[in-house]
């Protein structure tokens, strides 16, 4: 073991320029990290298309909590989103007409608000923006914690029985014929 820190030590001074508390970090992940696959550990897991929707409990805009289980039987549009975010701006009117195409078919749209201001700036926002739709607020990172989302907009379509059936990044237009006909198709299920 003294053989192999030397070693690592050696290695790291003349060809990496980083301090010894990276290097430790490092050296533990090498420990552990076989350790985990051979546990079995998916290390590439995350919230993706055929798994359970992770449940949640978020706020809306007006403190009324919101459980991804009160929508079990519906079809959920899942849209991780922010004020600050241009594409996610872009999106917001194609998700309230699809919101208002697809009203009482067993389908709600749900956006993920992740900004990290007060909560009455985003709803000045969504009043005037028109959204009708629930806005849920995740400030402290939880959400994208949840659903290891690392870029937004993301959108998430989940199932009547609660899974995944699609994980969409970017923005797209959420009202076009072929999208409103996709979800329809899916709501019928």
């Amino acid at each position: 073991m003294k053989y192999c820190i030397s070693s690592i030590r050696f290695f790291f001074k003349a060809h990496v320029s980083i301090g010894p508390g990276l290097a430790a970090a490092l050296f533990l992940f090498a420990l552990i990290f076989p350790a985990m696959a051979k546990a079995g550990v998916d290390l590439n897991a995350y919230p993706d298309r055929g798994y359970a929707a992770p449940e949640f409990t978020l706020r809306d805009l007006n403190g009324k909590e919101h459980s991804l289980s009160q929508y079990r039987g519906k079809v959920v549009l899942l849209n991780v989103w922010a004020t600050w975010c241009y594409p996610c701006i872009a999106e917001l009117p194609s998700l309230e007409s699809l919101s208002k195409k697809l009203k009482g078919d067993k389908f709600s749209v749900l956006a993920v608000s992740i900004d990290q201001m007060n909560p009455k700036a985003v709803k000045q926002f969504a009043e005037k923006n028109n959204i009708s739709f629930s806005v849920l607020l995740s400030p402290d990172g939880f959400f994208q914690n949840l659903y290891l989302t690392n870029s937004i907009p993301t959108t998430f379509i989940i199932d009547k029985s609660g899974a995944i059936v699609s994980r969409v990044p970017g923005a797209r237009e959420w009202d076009s014929p072929e999208a409103v006909e996709a979800l329809k198709e899916l709501t019928k299920q």
